[in-house]
């Protein structure tokens, strides 16, 4: 694959100004393009600094906890019992609590 094909090498800092704090904002792409990796890249680990939380969604548990062990100091992970209490915490004020800085938030959907 080229390195073109990566979504580090797609995204441009123009693309990423248009992002939208407090909607959803998806980034969607094939698979062997670099998502995990886009999703530690500095310029997105920028947002979570800003109080823009960023929300990783991963299909299965064994990937969501390898992501938390690669990107132990930039990764926090969400197991199924902190789901509630997750979204229940952000009802109020959404990404304002001191936990979220430097991190991108993983989890299953």
């Amino acid at each position: 694959m080229e390195i073109n094909k990566y979504l580090s090498g797609i995204i441009t800092d123009r693309d990423l100004n248009k992002i939208c704090p407090g909607e959803f904002n998806i980034i969607k792409a094939p698979v062997g393009y670099g998502k995990t990796t886009f999703m530690f890249d500095e310029r997105i680990l920028n947002f979570a600094r800003e109080r823009k939380h960023v929300l990783y969604l991963i299909q299965n548990k064994s990937t969501r906890d390898m992501i938390g062990t690669l990107y132990k100091d930039k990764a926090k992970i969400f197991a199924d019992n902190n789901y509630n209490g997750w979204f229940e915490h952000r009802r109020g004020g959404l990404w304002t609590s001191e936990e979220d800085e430097n991190y991108v938030h993983v989890m299953c959907y």
